[in-house]
């Protein structure tokens, strides 16, 4: 559908037609989100609109692409449907608070306006009344955002520039992959792969839901232009609605990740309230029993309509089943049942190690005894002609630790560095080095962690050994 719907009930017939604009829309002419001057035919011209509306031919449509086209989206929309858009609409353009423009065309250019706009009526069944009074009740927390312009970078979301991102992502385990059979990308969240630990170590909790409006804003229009643009013969004439397919493995996952992260989860879910029908679905597989008296809470942190798209199920199996009802076997993840590329490969196939020349990376969670010192860990990495090793031990809140010091062996020599803290000594500022590894073949690393004054309590480091070319 182009951009054109409501030209015509916003036209007065003198200048330029009235158009909703979010931030993209008021700077940008004659893209997604704003509107041509409409024919001189105008009835003629409002008739073709509204039966783009109601009847769109998806024949010539991908064949993932067709599904989308459903009861409340463009294409489909009954007689009073049509009604309410159009009133909804019009109301939205009337408002001189220019909030609620930028909440419909918060993803211009990827979503159009009339996906925008039928996006917010069917969070409410059509209910234009029920709908503004969404937008009024989600627009103070929407405003909080935007005060941070959504934080653009990942940098921004965390509050530093030293903690790579795919580092980050490593423990939170969370990743957008491939597009579902309804042409949506699907966000796989591994639970029980989340290390709290390691988090606390790069960023404080409540610099979660800063990470779920970059990932909301930025990040997932991002991934879906890509996945067009991968696929753009068979999407040049179909825009993939702004949803996403949430697929949550939780397998693994701990009493104590659960009780450490649930207000940081609340926080996440009431930003992800602000944007509607986003969630297209929510699957959650090998869901433990002490898993369910937690369920009533998370339930409590979304509204009904997406409270019901939870589906949970204690069988793997079955979870797989489901998923792969939803997802084509050679899209979905490996580790969930598919044929495609594991989440693991995901998240380093969206990182910038390949950018920065990174060859491999370990990342391990180091703990701090009571002694002041930490065990040792070893690991042995490959360093190829040339290449040398990145070091970095990230401390989190709290942390007290005066010094960090590794041991590199190869060949039987040790070679011991003392690592310098980037920045002032606060909290979440990272221990670096770079140790030249100018001998060819394996070297394995010894690393141990000395912390200062005052003792008395474990204390979690985050050691990230990179391999350089």
């Amino acid at each position: 559908l182009s951009s054109t719907v409501a030209a015509v009930d916003a036209y007065d017939g003198s200048g330029d037609p009235r158009s909703l604009g979010g931030p993209a829309c008021r700077s940008t002419s004659l893209v997604v989100g704003s509107f041509r001057p409409p024919p001189t035919d105008t009835d003629t011209y409002t008739a073709d609109i509204d039966t783009s509306l109601q009847h769109t031919d998806s024949s010539s449509l991908h064949p993932y692409a067709t599904s989308a086209y459903k009861a409340g989206y463009p294409g489909s929309l009954t007689s009073n449907q049509l009604q309410a858009y159009h009133e909804f609409r019009r109301r939205i353009l009337q408002n001189p608070d220019n909030t609620y423009e930028d909440l419909i065309c918060c993803f211009d250019p990827v979503e159009d306006e009339e996906h925008a706009i039928c996006r917010y009526l069917r969070a409410r069944k059509f209910d234009v009344d029920a709908a503004i009074q969404m937008m009024r009740d989600r627009s103070k927390l929407w405003r909080v955002g935007a005060d941070r312009s959504f934080y653009p970078e990942f940098r921004d979301a965390i509050g530093t520039a030293t903690v790579p991102e795919s580092v980050f992502v490593s423990q939170l385990h969370l990743v957008l992959g491939n597009i579902t059979k309804k042409s949506c990308p699907c966000l796989y969240f591994s639970a029980g792969r989340v290390r709290a630990d390691g988090l606390q170590c790069l960023a404080p909790f409540d610099m979660i839901p800063n990470y779920v409006w970059y990932l909301i804003v930025h990040k997932l229009p991002k991934r879906i232009q890509r996945l067009m643009d991968m696929n753009h013969k068979n999407f040049k004439n179909f825009a993939i609605p702004i949803e996403f397919l949430v697929a949550a493995d939780l397998a693994g996952i701990s009493l104590n990740s659960l009780r450490r992260t649930l207000k940081a989860l609340e926080s996440a879910m009431q930003v992800l309230n602000v944007f509607p029908e986003v969630l297209s679905r929510v699957i959650l597989i090998n869901v433990p029993r002490y898993f369910m008296p937690f369920w009533p809470i998370i339930r409590s942190f979304v509204d009904e309509d997406t409270a019901d798209k939870f589906e949970l199920y204690a069988s793997s199996e079955k979870g797989r089943q489901r998923l792969l009802q939803l997802v084509e076997r050679n899209r979905l993840a490996s580790d969930y049942g598919g044929t495609g590329m594991s989440t693991d490969q995901l998240i380093l196939e969206q990182s910038e190690l390949s950018a920065q020349g990174i060859q491999s990376r370990h990342v391990e969670i180091l703990s701090c005894g009571r002694r002041g010192v930490s065990t040792s860990t070893e690991t042995s990495v490959d360093v190829r002609a040339e290449g040398y090793l990145s070091i970095r031990v990230y401390a989190g809140a709290g942390g007290r630790s005066a010094m960090v010091y590794v041991h590199l062996k190869s060949f039987g020599c040790t070679k011991r560095i003392q690592l310098s803290r980037d920045g002032k000594d606060d909290a979440h500022t990272v221990f670096y080095t770079q140790a030249a590894g100018s001998s060819q073949g394996k070297i394995r690393t010894e690393i141990h962690v000395e912390r200062g004054k005052g003792g008395g309590f474990v204390e979690p480091f985050l050691l990230v050994v990179d391999v350089r070319k």
